[in-house]
């Protein structure tokens, strides 16, 4: 599968606190003839790494597990999600936005090991291949990202490119070798990586201030600069923009390489103090009938 054979997508009723990014979405993906379905009974507005995973005809559930003590905001009912069909439920630990696919190959960083010490790296990849009835390609993570998720670094274009962050662009050692590092590993694979627009944004307050003007947030790595998290359906490209010279390089860079695309930018800069921004609050299917129920 494809995200753009994708005609249905998910956003949970807790996103309407970002009124301009939760509205723009419904709209623009309304507009395109997407049907958008909503998910209540949680404050988790990051579904990408809660909703199962669509694998062919069936659906996948991993585990999505996060310390509620600490983040009371991300706990999730079961009844989000006890409305599909056929789930085949696993144990393994994995984010859904460490999960970016093309077909029969995925990408995901190798935060996968340290969130399944208990399981050998060789049976864990084994066992995600399986499951996911693909080739998963391991990328480092990003330096200081204790998220490690792939939706943030990395976008397939078609089978053999994919846009990665230009960390070029930034006067941060470690982030200039990191980017070496994923070329070399998305190279060695027969993918070509384009650079694509990236603004490294340092956090430039304590996390004590942090988290009183961000309650909701679960990271205390804002996601601003992070463009190339956008979320890519049936004849429509929702991209996030910041309000930094760079959403215009992005807006172009996107409208160049998929001309017959319709390409949107949302309003994110809020959204992204909180660790995410378009793909993070979607869950996009191909389907012919609805999926999750809405509890609203």
């Amino acid at each position: 599968m494809r995200d753009a054979d994708t005609n249905t997508v998910y956003l949970t009723a807790a996103l309407k606190r970002h009124s301009a990014v939760f509205d723009t979405m419904v709209n623009e993906l309304s507009a395109a003839g997407v049907e958008v379905k909503l998910v209540s009974g949680t404050d988790n507005v990051w579904i990408r790494d809660w909703a199962p995973l669509q694998v062919d005809d069936h659906f996948v559930k991993f585990r999505y597990q996060h310390d509620e003590k600490a983040w009371p905001q991300l706990h999730v009912p079961e009844k989000c999600w006890n409305g599909l069909g056929d789930v085949l439920e696993s144990h393994i630990r994995l984010d859904g936005g460490n999960v970016v696919r093309y077909g029969d190959r995925v990408l995901m960083t190798e935060m996968i090991y340290h969130q399944n010490p208990e399981i050998s790296r060789v049976g864990l990849v084994d066992e995600l291949s399986k499951l996911l009835e693909a080739e998963i390609i391991l990328l480092p993570v990003e330096p200081d990202d204790d998220l490690g998720h792939s939706d943030g670094i990395v976008k397939w274009i078609d089978a053999k490119r994919v846009f990665a962050n230009d960390y070029a662009l930034t006067w941060v050692p470690e982030l200039q070798d990191y980017g070496m590092r994923l070329r070399e590993v998305l190279l060695a694979h027969d993918i070509v990586p384009e650079p694509f627009p990236w603004a490294y944004q340092s956090n430039l307050m304590s996390e004590v201030e942090f988290r009183a003007k961000h309650p909701q947030a679960d990271s205390f790595l804002p996601a601003i600069g992070y463009s190339i998290n956008y979320l890519q359906v049936d004849g429509l490209i929702l991209f996030p923009k910041f309000d930094i010279w760079r959403d215009n390089t992005a807006k172009h860079l996107l409208e160049t390489t998929f001309p017959d695309i319709k390409v949107i930018g949302v309003p994110c800069r809020k959204l992204a103090m909180e660790g995410g921004c378009c793909n993070c609050v979607t869950m996009n299917y191909a389907l012919n009938r609805p999926v999750l129920t809405d509890n609203s």
